[in-house]
């Protein structure tokens, strides 16, 4: 029960480490597209702003293709990696507060986003 735990802890650790590079600027569940085709499997997936090839990456930096699932599942929770660019205000700049969840947001090369939440550290 002791390595479960250290699992799930090391790979939340790297989660988080990947969130603390200026490059990665969102995190989702999407299907895995993989050499340019869909994988039918839902992916961990990091939006970043440009992709850096796995050589240049430090061990730290470097994401594993999949997360270990505390059960020893040998598939784990598949990652994906997708470069979506520099992200910029492309809407009027309306002053609200609090941020409320249902805005609507949304990346210019996609139709539109809702806001479903925000998340603060506990």
């Amino acid at each position: 029960m002791a390595a479960v735990a250290e699992t799930v802890r090391t790979a939340a650790e790297r989660v988080r480490d990947a969130f603390a590079s200026p490059n990665v600027v969102g995190v989702g569940i999407a299907e895995k597209v993989s050499a340019g085709r869909r994988t039918g499997a839902l992916a961990l997936t990091f939006y970043v702003e440009k992709k850096i090839d796995l050589e240049s990456l430090s061990a730290a930096e470097a994401l594993p293709p999949a997360f270990p699932l505390p059960s020893g599942a040998p598939e784990g929770i598949l990652v994906d990696v997708v470069e979506i660019g520099r992200l910029r205000l492309e809407a009027p700049r309306i002053r609200r507060h609090p941020v409320q969840p249902s805005y609507s947001i949304g990346h210019v090369n996609v139709t539109a986003g809702t806001l479903g939440a925000v998340v603060t550290p506990g």
